[in-house]
């Protein structure tokens, strides 16, 4: 199919596809599935609907519906209405959803019966409501045939980015279009395929719809791994579109189901052809996983791009892909999207030298909704030819042979102790770690001058890791000021329902620097002037203050085991690794110092086991 072809929109294709295949399956979500037919006259019954109740035409209806197949009629019916669609998660915090729908001046929400209650707290009354469930049962359903221009506005994606802003991106339906059609050719998506993608996903809703095959819509946020396994298994799921953080859970929890039932994990999915990588830096253990886990007739696709410009980049790799050190290649142009990587005067670096990436593509959105502001900071003329670019916000470079390699974020680097520090970077060198399975790095106390970082990680066994052996392993790798003063241990990484881990859930668990509720004064004073002593010899420092936090400081694995050794020297007490984690400042330090010196031959015995050790401490989110 040529994405290039004219005045084409997704809807007309869909509704010739039903004309060609009325029986076959469409839609497949946990609820229901969804013939060609029934899928087109229940959007063309809403259609009807949202022309009537939806508004004025040149805002935006909002889409809440949480149910898959659902979600995919209000979605089309808009598109057949000529209306702009933005979609909602009706289980977000109702504060952010009501400021979501007043930046979008959205008036009218569809949904379904499993999302009335929560609809209602939104919105003034009932009229405001389109329920999907409800509607009459004499609409008709035949096409209406709206002469829809494909340069129409079609959709506003929302999305947080790095500063956790809403944005509202503007698509239209040529723009949507081009995308979906653009990555269908890249994996030669058929007819007989059935691809397997998240709720929340747009773009790629419509791609098996234009050709024939069956879409399958998995809950990423609800369902678990050995649910995702049988989706795949039963429906000879052959192109399966998916985010690293979820791909490495799918195998993680195959690999030991597996290993207990003696299966040796091998070619895990003999139906699928295509393993689709996206939003997200893909690293070479995933492609490490792919090859030890999947049969040779499946190929591995790295896809790079945004919600601004879709899809621009694509790196194919199969069995015979040679693992190397440093990032996956963001790959190779994909249809007509060309890059350039620029300085911060947006003038092309030379090749290997690494800047910010600037696309220019057939599928660039129209800019921000209601943003003229950001929309000119964001798309800019080319300075070489005057065309117009978006400037992505992420850095990497060009190889000789035209290969793109992304670096990570602009805003991946922070400010840490006087030093910057590239989170991207130092989660790579987490993920080296064998014990780790799954690592997330975050900045808490942004607003503070000096902030602090925070690692949540997932072991590949559950007590097979601690955070004294995080430390060691970072101490002998990278610099005191990269080490991550707060570690956390979790069962498994939050995601988004796009399949994406949820960094803004795992801020919400950062420890939140609070004063310290002390215990009763102690006459301490000496011994906290002796601790703060030994600290700046370990540390090289000329100051430490008695509030200071030891691992703030700079303080590692190593560190730790020769304070303990001095405290235990000087004060002949037991001085156990953890208790530097329970204490870290030399205020709390010093009243563990005079309790044990002052405390019983038989206190002193039993003293360190009434302290938890918070590295064994393991958080279910």
């Amino acid at each position: 199919m040529d994405p290039d072809a004219g005045g084409l929109t997704i809807h007309a294709l869909i509704e010739a596809q039903a004309a060609k295949t009325p029986d076959r399956i469409a839609v497949v979500s946990a609820a229901r599935a969804l013939t060609y037919r029934r899928l087109n006259e229940e959007a063309n019954r809403l259609a009807r609907a949202m022309i009537r109740q939806g508004g004025p035409g040149d805002l935006p209806i909002v889409v809440g519906c949480s149910q898959g197949a659902a979600k995919i009629v209000a979605l089309l019916a808009a598109l057949k209405a000529g209306r702009v669609v933005a979609s909602l998660d009706l289980s977000d915090p109702p504060a952010r959803t009501r400021s979501t729908l007043e930046a979008l001046e959205a008036r009218v929400i569809v949904i379904d019966h499993n999302d009335r209650a929560a609809a209602r707290t939104l919105v003034a009354d009932d009229d405001c409501l389109i329920n999907l469930d409800a509607l009459p049962e004499d609409e008709a359903v035949d096409d209406l045939r709206l002469p829809v221009r494909a340069e129409a506005l079609a959709r506003i994606a929302l999305t947080s980015g790095s500063s956790g802003e809403p944005k509202g991106i503007m698509q239209t339906h040529r723009t949507t279009l081009f995308g979906a059609i653009e990555r269908n050719n890249a994996v030669h998506l058929c007819s007989e395929d059935a691809l397997l993608v998240g709720t929340s996903a747009y773009t790629e809703l419509w791609r098996p719809l234009l050709v024939g095959a069956t879409l399958y819509l998995f809950d990423f946020k609800g369902d678990d791994m050995i649910c995702l396994r049988r989706w795949i298994d039963e429906a000879r799921i052959s192109i399966f579109r998916s985010t690293p953080s979820i791909f490495r859970q799918l195998v993680a929890t195959l690999a030991l189901h597996d290993s207990a039932k003696k299966n040796g994990g091998r070619n895990l999915f003999p139906s699928l052809r295509v393993i689709e990588m996206m939003g997200e830096s893909l690293s070479w253990e995933c492609v490490r996983l792919y090859q030890k886990h999947f049969g040779r007739e499946c190929i591995l696709v790295n896809f790079l791009g945004s919600k601004e410009v879709l899809d621009y980049r694509i790196y194919y790799m199969d069995h015979g892909t040679r693992i190397t050190n440093g990032a996956v290649p963001a790959g190779f142009p994909l249809g007509g999207a060309s890059v350039a990587v620029v300085d911060e005067e947006g003038k092309r670096v030379e090749q290997g030298t690494t800047g910010e990436i600037a696309v220019k593509t057939p599928s660039m959105c129209l800019g921000y909704w209601r943003r003229p502001d950001l929309t000119d900071e964001r798309f800019q003329r080319d300075s070489a030819d005057g065309d117009r670019m978006y400037l992505t916000g992420d850095r990497g470079f060009l190889m000789p042979d035209n290969c793109l390699v992304y670096v990570g974020r602009q805003d991946s680097t922070v400010k840490i102790r006087g030093h910057r520090v590239d989170v991207n970077y130092l989660e790579r060198v987490l993920r080296d770690l064998e014990s780790v399975a799954e690592v997330v790095v975050v900045v808490k106390d942004t607003e503070h001058p000096d902030p602090g970082l925070v690692a949540f990680v997932v072991a590949r066994a559950p007590e097979g890791l601690t955070e004294l052996d995080v430390r060691h392993y970072l101490g002998r790798r990278l610099p005191n000021f990269m080490i991550p003063s707060e570690f956390v241990f979790l069962e498994k990484m939050p995601t988004t329902a796009m399949g994406k881990t949820d960094r803004e859930r795992l801020r919400s668990l950062a420890p939140v620097s609070q004063p310290q509720t002390e215990p009763t004064p102690l006459p301490c004073a000496p011994f906290e002037a002796e601790i703060a002593a030994i600290w700046a010899q370990v540390l090289n420092r000329d100051h430490i203050g008695i509030q200071d936090n030891f691992f703030e400081l700079g303080g590692d694995s190593l560190m730790i085991m020769q304070v303990s050794a001095r405290l235990q020297e000087r004060f002949d007490i037991d001085f156990p690794l953890s208790i530097l984690f329970e204490r870290p400042t030399v205020k709390r330090l010093a009243h563990y110092v005079f309790e044990s010196v002052h405390a019983s031959p038989e206190d002193r015995r039993v003293k360190h086991r009434r302290i938890p050790r918070r590295s064994v401490n393991r958080t279910s989110v």
